[in-house]
Protein backbone atom coordinates (compact mmCIF):
# COMPACT_ATOMS: atom_id res chain seq x y z
CA UNK A 1 0.00 0.00 0.00
CA UNK A 2 0.89 3.11 -0.76
CA UNK A 3 1.76 6.21 1.92
CA UNK A 4 -1.29 8.48 1.78
CA UNK A 5 -0.53 10.84 4.20
CA UNK A 6 0.74 13.23 1.13
CA UNK A 7 -2.33 12.81 -1.08
CA UNK A 8 -4.17 15.35 -2.74
CA UNK A 9 -7.74 16.59 -1.42
CA UNK A 10 -9.40 17.99 -4.58
CA UNK A 11 -12.65 18.85 -2.99
CA UNK A 12 -13.88 17.95 0.16
CA UNK A 13 -17.43 18.83 2.13
CA UNK A 14 -17.36 18.90 5.86
CA UNK A 15 -20.46 19.31 7.92
CA UNK A 16 -20.84 19.03 11.80
CA UNK A 17 -24.47 18.65 13.31
CA UNK A 18 -25.57 19.11 16.92
CA UNK A 19 -28.86 19.58 18.78
CA UNK A 20 -30.69 22.51 20.32
CA UNK A 21 -33.74 22.92 22.38
CA UNK A 22 -36.76 25.18 20.77
CA UNK A 23 -39.52 27.11 21.80
CA UNK A 24 -42.45 28.43 20.90
CA UNK A 25 -41.49 31.32 19.03
CA UNK A 26 -37.88 30.11 17.75
CA UNK A 27 -38.99 29.73 14.08
CA UNK A 28 -40.21 33.58 14.45
CA UNK A 29 -37.57 34.61 15.64
CA UNK A 30 -34.96 32.60 13.56
CA UNK A 31 -36.16 34.19 10.53
CA UNK A 32 -36.25 37.39 11.81
CA UNK A 33 -32.55 37.17 12.45
CA UNK A 34 -31.54 36.20 9.09
CA UNK A 35 -32.48 32.85 8.40
CA UNK A 36 -34.87 31.62 5.41
CA UNK A 37 -37.56 29.20 4.97
CA UNK A 38 -35.32 26.40 2.40
CA UNK A 39 -37.22 25.87 -0.55
CA UNK A 40 -36.32 23.62 -3.20
CA UNK A 41 -36.47 24.06 -7.15
CA UNK A 42 -39.43 22.90 -9.33
CA UNK A 43 -37.14 20.68 -10.96
CA UNK A 44 -35.45 19.28 -7.55
CA UNK A 45 -39.18 18.64 -6.09
CA UNK A 46 -39.70 16.59 -9.26
CA UNK A 47 -36.79 14.71 -8.76
CA UNK A 48 -37.48 13.83 -5.22
CA UNK A 49 -40.82 12.45 -6.01
CA UNK A 50 -39.73 9.97 -8.24
CA UNK A 51 -36.38 9.42 -5.74
CA UNK A 52 -37.67 9.22 -1.89
CA UNK A 53 -40.71 7.31 -0.82
CA UNK A 54 -43.76 9.57 -0.06
CA UNK A 55 -42.81 9.06 4.30
CA UNK A 56 -39.45 10.36 4.02
CA UNK A 57 -40.53 12.82 1.04
CA UNK A 58 -43.56 14.30 3.58
CA UNK A 59 -40.48 15.12 6.39
CA UNK A 60 -37.52 16.78 4.34
CA UNK A 61 -38.23 17.01 0.63
CA UNK A 62 -41.23 18.82 0.00
CA UNK A 63 -41.64 22.74 -0.52
CA UNK A 64 -41.14 25.16 2.12
CA UNK A 65 -43.75 24.89 4.61
CA UNK A 66 -45.41 21.98 3.29
CA UNK A 67 -42.78 19.95 5.02
CA UNK A 68 -43.16 18.10 8.54
CA UNK A 69 -39.96 19.14 9.71
CA UNK A 70 -39.15 22.59 8.89
CA UNK A 71 -35.85 23.71 7.71
CA UNK A 72 -34.57 27.47 7.71
CA UNK A 73 -30.79 28.13 6.38
CA UNK A 74 -28.59 31.02 5.69
CA UNK A 75 -25.80 31.52 3.60
CA UNK A 76 -23.41 33.31 6.29
CA UNK A 77 -20.15 32.80 3.92
CA UNK A 78 -18.07 33.91 7.06
CA UNK A 79 -14.69 32.90 7.48
CA UNK A 80 -12.88 32.77 11.00
CA UNK A 81 -9.62 31.38 12.69
CA UNK A 82 -10.16 28.40 15.19
CA UNK A 83 -7.35 28.26 17.68
CA UNK A 84 -6.45 25.09 19.70
CA UNK A 85 -3.49 24.44 21.49
CA UNK A 86 -0.56 25.31 18.56
CA UNK A 87 -2.76 25.58 15.91
CA UNK A 88 -4.22 27.86 14.25
CA UNK A 89 -7.56 26.43 11.88
CA UNK A 90 -9.13 29.09 8.84
CA UNK A 91 -12.21 27.75 8.35
CA UNK A 92 -14.92 29.11 6.09
CA UNK A 93 -18.56 28.52 7.64
CA UNK A 94 -21.05 28.44 4.03
CA UNK A 95 -24.07 27.43 5.20
CA UNK A 96 -26.01 27.12 8.22
CA UNK A 97 -29.30 24.87 8.12
CA UNK A 98 -32.30 24.26 11.27
CA UNK A 99 -34.11 21.17 11.15
CA UNK A 100 -37.43 21.95 13.32
CA UNK A 101 -38.57 18.17 14.96
CA UNK A 102 -42.39 18.98 15.91
CA UNK A 103 -43.10 18.38 19.42
CA UNK A 104 -39.11 17.76 19.61
CA UNK A 105 -36.21 19.86 19.31
CA UNK A 106 -34.42 21.44 16.76
CA UNK A 107 -31.13 20.27 14.99
CA UNK A 108 -28.27 22.66 13.13
CA UNK A 109 -25.51 21.73 10.47
CA UNK A 110 -22.68 24.38 9.50
CA UNK A 111 -21.21 23.15 6.01
CA UNK A 112 -17.87 24.25 5.93
CA UNK A 113 -14.79 24.41 4.20
CA UNK A 114 -11.10 24.01 5.29
CA UNK A 115 -8.30 26.13 3.91
CA UNK A 116 -6.13 23.73 2.63
CA UNK A 117 -2.90 24.80 2.31
CA UNK A 118 -0.05 23.53 -0.53
CA UNK A 119 2.57 23.70 1.84
CA UNK A 120 1.32 20.82 4.39
CA UNK A 121 -0.32 17.47 3.67
CA UNK A 122 -4.24 18.18 3.26
CA UNK A 123 -5.12 14.92 5.14
CA UNK A 124 -3.15 16.20 8.07
CA UNK A 125 -4.87 19.67 7.56
CA UNK A 126 -8.37 18.39 7.23
CA UNK A 127 -7.98 15.79 10.20
CA UNK A 128 -6.55 18.84 12.62
CA UNK A 129 -10.01 20.51 11.46
CA UNK A 130 -12.27 17.38 11.83
CA UNK A 131 -10.45 16.99 15.97
CA UNK A 132 -11.35 20.29 16.75
CA UNK A 133 -14.76 21.42 15.12
CA UNK A 134 -16.32 18.22 16.46
CA UNK A 135 -15.53 19.11 19.97
CA UNK A 136 -17.58 21.61 22.04
CA UNK A 137 -15.64 23.48 23.80
CA UNK A 138 -11.91 22.75 22.64
CA UNK A 139 -11.20 25.50 20.03
CA UNK A 140 -11.66 29.38 21.02
CA UNK A 141 -12.56 31.45 17.89
CA UNK A 142 -9.43 34.27 17.78
CA UNK A 143 -10.30 37.70 18.44
CA UNK A 144 -13.15 36.33 20.06
CA UNK A 145 -12.01 34.34 22.83
CA UNK A 146 -14.81 32.33 23.30
CA UNK A 147 -15.12 28.77 22.39
CA UNK A 148 -16.61 27.00 19.30
CA UNK A 149 -19.87 25.91 20.81
CA UNK A 150 -20.22 29.70 22.66
CA UNK A 151 -19.79 30.89 19.38
CA UNK A 152 -22.57 28.67 17.22
CA UNK A 153 -25.00 29.04 19.98
CA UNK A 154 -24.50 33.29 20.14
CA UNK A 155 -24.56 33.61 16.29
CA UNK A 156 -26.49 31.00 14.76
CA UNK A 157 -28.93 29.76 17.48
CA UNK A 158 -30.07 33.54 18.65
CA UNK A 159 -28.43 32.05 22.58
CA UNK A 160 -30.52 28.98 22.94
CA UNK A 161 -27.82 27.17 24.84
CA UNK A 162 -27.18 23.56 24.03
CA UNK A 163 -25.54 22.70 27.38
CA UNK A 164 -25.37 23.23 31.03
CA UNK A 165 -27.37 23.65 34.68
CA UNK A 166 -30.52 22.97 33.65
CA UNK A 167 -30.72 22.26 29.54
CA UNK A 168 -32.34 19.07 28.93
CA UNK A 169 -30.56 18.44 25.69
CA UNK A 170 -27.44 18.31 27.61
CA UNK A 171 -28.66 14.79 29.35
CA UNK A 172 -29.06 13.23 25.68
CA UNK A 173 -26.64 15.68 23.27
CA UNK A 174 -23.60 13.49 23.65
CA UNK A 175 -19.84 14.83 23.95
CA UNK A 176 -19.20 15.59 20.80
CA UNK A 177 -20.31 17.21 17.37
CA UNK A 178 -21.85 14.55 14.35
CA UNK A 179 -19.35 14.90 11.54
CA UNK A 180 -20.24 14.28 7.67
CA UNK A 181 -17.46 13.88 5.59
CA UNK A 182 -16.85 13.85 1.81
CA UNK A 183 -13.41 13.55 0.18
CA UNK A 184 -12.33 13.77 -3.34
CA UNK A 185 -8.82 12.69 -4.05
CA UNK A 186 -6.54 13.66 -6.57
CA UNK A 187 -4.41 10.30 -6.75
CA UNK A 188 -6.17 7.12 -7.91
CA UNK A 189 -7.35 5.00 -4.54
CA UNK A 190 -7.17 1.30 -4.65
CA UNK A 191 -9.24 -0.22 -2.19
CA UNK A 192 -6.66 -0.77 0.98
CA UNK A 193 -5.65 2.75 0.59
CA UNK A 194 -9.56 3.69 0.72
CA UNK A 195 -9.97 1.18 3.63
CA UNK A 196 -7.16 3.00 5.39
CA UNK A 197 -8.79 6.69 4.63
CA UNK A 198 -12.00 5.49 5.78
CA UNK A 199 -10.37 4.33 9.54
CA UNK A 200 -8.22 7.12 9.84
CA UNK A 201 -11.45 9.88 8.95
CA UNK A 202 -14.22 7.92 10.89
CA UNK A 203 -11.89 7.72 13.89
CA UNK A 204 -10.88 11.16 13.51
CA UNK A 205 -7.30 9.87 13.90
CA UNK A 206 -3.88 10.99 12.62
CA UNK A 207 -3.26 10.35 9.31
CA UNK A 208 -1.69 7.00 8.88
CA UNK A 209 -2.85 5.08 11.81
CA UNK A 210 -4.58 2.73 9.77
CA UNK A 211 -1.51 1.60 8.29
CA UNK A 212 0.94 2.45 11.59
CA UNK A 213 2.92 -0.21 13.03
CA UNK A 214 3.59 1.16 16.58
CA UNK A 215 1.17 -0.25 19.80
CA UNK A 216 -1.33 2.02 20.18
CA UNK A 217 -2.40 1.27 16.25
CA UNK A 218 -5.69 -0.35 15.62
CA UNK A 219 -5.56 -4.47 15.32
CA UNK A 220 -6.11 -6.20 12.37
CA UNK A 221 -9.21 -8.03 14.03
CA UNK A 222 -10.72 -4.15 14.79
CA UNK A 223 -10.57 -2.71 10.99
CA UNK A 224 -11.94 -6.17 9.72
CA UNK A 225 -14.73 -5.95 12.39
CA UNK A 226 -15.50 -1.98 11.31
CA UNK A 227 -14.92 -2.96 7.79
CA UNK A 228 -17.59 -5.98 7.65
CA UNK A 229 -20.15 -3.83 9.93
CA UNK A 230 -19.79 -0.61 8.74
CA UNK A 231 -18.31 0.39 5.43
CA UNK A 232 -20.62 0.10 2.42
CA UNK A 233 -20.10 1.02 -1.23
CA UNK A 234 -21.79 0.36 -4.67
CA UNK A 235 -18.82 1.59 -7.09
CA UNK A 236 -15.27 0.79 -7.08
CA UNK A 237 -14.25 4.82 -7.31
CA UNK A 238 -15.39 5.26 -3.80
CA UNK A 239 -16.47 3.72 -0.39
CA UNK A 240 -18.11 4.83 2.83
CA UNK A 241 -18.21 4.30 6.32
CA UNK A 242 -20.28 4.89 8.97
CA UNK A 243 -19.97 5.25 12.71
CA UNK A 244 -21.46 6.21 16.24
CA UNK A 245 -20.28 9.95 15.06
CA UNK A 246 -18.80 10.06 12.45
CA UNK A 247 -20.03 9.71 8.20
CA UNK A 248 -17.66 9.68 5.86
CA UNK A 249 -17.42 8.97 2.17
CA UNK A 250 -13.67 8.66 0.30
CA UNK A 251 -12.92 8.09 -3.49
CA UNK A 252 -12.12 9.70 -6.83
CA UNK A 253 -14.10 12.17 -9.10
CA UNK A 254 -16.98 12.18 -6.47
CA UNK A 255 -17.27 15.92 -6.03
CA UNK A 256 -16.19 17.09 -9.65
CA UNK A 257 -19.61 18.12 -10.58
CA UNK A 258 -22.16 19.89 -9.00
CA UNK A 259 -25.28 17.74 -9.28
CA UNK A 260 -22.98 15.06 -7.30
CA UNK A 261 -21.78 17.88 -4.89
CA UNK A 262 -25.66 18.06 -4.15
CA UNK A 263 -26.39 14.13 -4.17
CA UNK A 264 -23.87 14.40 -1.15
CA UNK A 265 -24.45 18.01 0.38
CA UNK A 266 -28.32 16.93 -0.05
CA UNK A 267 -29.34 13.86 -0.53
CA UNK A 268 -27.21 11.97 1.82
CA UNK A 269 -26.78 14.00 4.16
CA UNK A 270 -30.92 14.26 4.64
CA UNK A 271 -30.79 10.84 5.44
CA UNK A 272 -27.80 11.12 7.99
CA UNK A 273 -29.78 14.11 9.77
CA UNK A 274 -32.77 11.58 10.02
CA UNK A 275 -30.98 8.96 11.53
CA UNK A 276 -29.53 10.88 13.83
CA UNK A 277 -32.55 12.34 14.81
CA UNK A 278 -33.98 8.71 15.69
CA UNK A 279 -31.30 8.23 17.76
CA UNK A 280 -31.29 11.75 19.94
CA UNK A 281 -34.83 11.23 20.00
CA UNK A 282 -34.55 7.73 21.68
CA UNK A 283 -31.66 9.33 24.34
CA UNK A 284 -34.91 11.23 24.78
CA UNK A 285 -37.04 8.92 25.58
CA UNK A 286 -34.59 6.93 27.55
CA UNK A 287 -33.86 10.25 30.17
CA UNK A 288 -37.64 10.13 29.93
CA UNK A 289 -38.08 7.03 31.84
CA UNK A 290 -36.02 7.13 34.96
CA UNK A 291 -39.22 6.69 37.19
CA UNK A 292 -42.64 4.76 36.63
CA UNK A 293 -45.12 7.69 36.40
CA UNK A 294 -45.79 8.17 32.79
CA UNK A 295 -47.24 5.61 30.36
CA UNK A 296 -45.13 6.48 27.01
CA UNK A 297 -46.29 3.99 25.03
CA UNK A 298 -48.66 6.02 22.49
CA UNK A 299 -46.13 8.70 22.08
CA UNK A 300 -43.72 6.05 21.29
CA UNK A 301 -45.88 3.92 19.00
CA UNK A 302 -46.76 7.77 17.17
CA UNK A 303 -42.76 8.46 16.69
CA UNK A 304 -41.66 5.19 15.76
CA UNK A 305 -44.49 5.09 12.96
CA UNK A 306 -43.58 8.48 11.63
CA UNK A 307 -40.09 8.32 11.40
CA UNK A 308 -38.79 5.13 12.24
CA UNK A 309 -38.20 4.32 8.38
CA UNK A 310 -36.44 0.99 7.06
CA UNK A 311 -36.76 1.98 3.43
CA UNK A 312 -37.06 5.42 2.02
CA UNK A 313 -36.59 5.75 -1.60
CA UNK A 314 -37.25 3.53 -4.93
CA UNK A 315 -33.52 3.92 -5.79
CA UNK A 316 -31.33 1.08 -3.70
CA UNK A 317 -28.38 3.47 -2.69
CA UNK A 318 -30.22 5.77 -0.20
CA UNK A 319 -31.91 2.93 1.08
CA UNK A 320 -28.50 1.21 1.65
CA UNK A 321 -27.08 4.53 3.22
CA UNK A 322 -30.08 4.52 5.45
CA UNK A 323 -29.82 0.56 6.25
CA UNK A 324 -26.21 1.27 7.13
CA UNK A 325 -26.58 4.36 8.95
CA UNK A 326 -29.36 2.11 11.58
CA UNK A 327 -27.07 -0.19 11.83
CA UNK A 328 -23.85 1.81 13.02
CA UNK A 329 -26.41 3.83 15.40
CA UNK A 330 -27.73 0.34 16.34
CA UNK A 331 -31.44 2.25 16.26
CA UNK A 332 -32.99 -1.37 15.56
CA UNK A 333 -31.59 -2.77 18.83
CA UNK A 334 -32.45 0.28 21.02
CA UNK A 335 -35.85 0.42 19.40
CA UNK A 336 -36.36 -3.03 20.46
CA UNK A 337 -35.17 -2.92 24.08
CA UNK A 338 -36.42 0.63 24.27
CA UNK A 339 -40.20 -0.76 23.29
CA UNK A 340 -40.20 -3.84 25.85
CA UNK A 341 -39.25 -1.34 28.56
CA UNK A 342 -41.73 1.15 27.79
CA UNK A 343 -44.85 -1.25 27.51
CA UNK A 344 -43.32 -3.22 30.89
CA UNK A 345 -43.70 0.39 32.40
CA UNK A 346 -46.90 0.98 30.78
CA UNK A 347 -48.21 -2.18 32.71
CA UNK A 348 -47.05 -0.67 35.50
CA UNK A 349 -48.53 2.49 35.27
CA UNK A 350 -51.96 1.52 34.33
CA UNK A 351 -51.78 -1.27 37.19
CA UNK A 352 -51.43 1.41 39.60
CA UNK A 353 -54.38 3.55 38.20
CA UNK A 354 -56.49 0.45 38.18
CA UNK A 355 -55.64 0.39 41.44
CA UNK A 356 -56.33 3.95 42.09
CA UNK A 357 -59.83 3.73 40.56
CA UNK A 358 -60.56 0.82 42.59
CA UNK A 359 -60.10 2.39 45.50
CA UNK A 360 -61.89 5.54 44.42
CA UNK A 361 -64.67 2.96 43.41
CA UNK A 362 -64.88 1.11 46.87
CA UNK A 363 -64.29 5.00 48.43
CA UNK A 364 -67.71 5.84 46.27
CA UNK A 365 -69.23 2.43 47.20
CA UNK A 366 -68.89 2.78 50.81
CA UNK A 367 -70.28 6.54 51.31
CA UNK A 368 -73.27 5.63 49.09
CA UNK A 369 -73.81 2.54 51.35
CA UNK A 370 -73.73 5.58 54.49
CA UNK A 371 -77.49 6.16 53.64
CA UNK A 372 -78.61 2.63 54.44
CA UNK A 373 -77.09 3.13 58.05
CA UNK A 374 -80.38 4.16 59.57
CA UNK A 375 -82.49 1.43 58.76
CA UNK A 376 -79.63 -0.61 60.19
CA UNK A 377 -79.39 0.81 63.17
CA UNK A 378 -83.60 0.84 63.61
CA UNK A 379 -83.35 -3.20 63.41
CA UNK A 380 -80.01 -3.91 65.12
CA UNK A 381 -81.80 -1.92 68.10
CA UNK A 382 -84.78 -3.76 67.67
CA UNK A 383 -82.78 -7.37 67.45
CA UNK A 384 -80.91 -6.18 71.03
CA UNK A 385 -84.42 -5.32 72.77
CA UNK A 386 -86.21 -8.90 71.60
CA UNK A 387 -83.58 -10.85 73.26
CA UNK A 388 -82.54 -8.77 76.00
CA UNK A 389 -78.91 -8.06 74.99
CA UNK A 390 -76.56 -5.22 76.65
CA UNK A 391 -76.85 -2.08 75.19
CA UNK A 392 -73.93 -2.26 73.27
CA UNK A 393 -74.85 -4.97 70.86
CA UNK A 394 -76.46 -2.83 69.03
CA UNK A 395 -73.26 -0.82 67.89
CA UNK A 396 -71.45 -4.36 67.39
CA UNK A 397 -74.21 -5.39 65.18
CA UNK A 398 -73.82 -2.12 63.66
CA UNK A 399 -70.00 -2.56 63.16
CA UNK A 400 -69.91 -6.00 62.02
CA UNK A 401 -72.13 -4.75 59.22
CA UNK A 402 -70.16 -1.94 58.40
CA UNK A 403 -66.75 -4.63 58.17
CA UNK A 404 -68.86 -7.05 55.92
CA UNK A 405 -70.01 -4.15 53.39
CA UNK A 406 -66.36 -2.42 53.48
CA UNK A 407 -64.43 -6.15 53.06
CA UNK A 408 -67.11 -6.82 49.69
CA UNK A 409 -66.06 -3.31 48.22
CA UNK A 410 -62.45 -3.68 48.68
CA UNK A 411 -62.16 -7.38 47.60
CA UNK A 412 -64.79 -7.17 44.90
CA UNK A 413 -64.86 -4.15 43.51
CA UNK A 414 -65.57 -5.19 39.54
CA UNK A 415 -68.95 -6.84 40.76
CA UNK A 416 -69.67 -3.72 42.83
CA UNK A 417 -68.60 -1.60 38.95
CA UNK A 418 -71.00 -3.91 37.41
CA UNK A 419 -73.89 -3.85 39.64
CA UNK A 420 -73.64 0.12 39.40
CA UNK A 421 -73.17 -0.40 35.60
CA UNK A 422 -76.59 -1.78 35.48
CA UNK A 423 -78.46 0.98 37.14
CA UNK A 424 -76.59 4.25 35.97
Amino acid sequence: MKNYVDYTIKNHLLKIVGVFPIQDNFEKDAIASGYQIHHFSPASLAFYKDYFYKGFRDLYTLDGESNKVHRLTQAPQRELCIVSGDKELTIRINQVDLFLFPDSFGMFSLDLSVDLSDKKPHLSQLSDACFVVREFERGLVKGLDISWNTFIVNEFLMGYKTRGEGIELDEYSGTKFKLFIACDFEEILDLETQNALLYDLACVAPPGTAISTEINAPSDEYKQYLMDNFQFSAFKNWRGMSLLDTFVIVGNNILTYDFQITTFRENYFLIYVHNLFIKYDLFKFNTSISDFKVDLRPELRDFLNIYNLTFISYNFLPTMINLKLRASLDIEHEVEALTKRIQEIGAVVEEKSQEKTNLLLGLVSFVASLSAIEPFWEYSVKIQQFFQFPDYAAYLIIIGSAVSILGFVFYMPEKIKNFISQWI
